[in-house]
């Protein structure tokens, strides 16, 4: 069983970035994420997701570079990556942009799970 990761947790980790370069594996030409909405429709919108397990659909995590300290705050829209991958969380390309150039690829992290 695994736990659910609840508001005021804070984790460490790695994180890196995903958009709809995503879709060309995905099958459905909607590319949805896995909470159901398209990830053509959330990143035309602009807004700022990620991708975590054990969260809930909608939590709001603060997510910080470790290094730069810089912080962004989205919403959990989809779940990864994948564990063998060893990453935490993967970010939107905006919300990785806030806190990192996109060129590192791979960051350091904190992750808040605030609302």
């Amino acid at each position: 069983m695994i736990a659910l990761i609840l508001a005021g947790m804070i984790l460490t980790g790695k994180a890196s970035y995903y958009g709809v370069e995503a879709c060309k594996y995905n099958p459905d030409p909607k590319c949805p994420m896995a909470n159901g909405e398209s990830l053509y429709d959330v990143e035309a919108k602009g807004e700022k997701y990620a991708a975590m397990w054990n969260v809930p659909f909608g939590t709001k995590v603060k997510v910080c570079n470790e290094r730069s300290k810089l912080c962004t705050e989205c919403v959990i829209k989809d779940r990864g990556p994948a564990p063998r991958l060893g990453r935490l969380i993967d970010l939107s390309r905006l919300s990785f942009g806030e806190i990192a150039d996109p060129k590192e690829g791979v960051i350091n992290v904190t992750a808040e799970v605030i609302a």
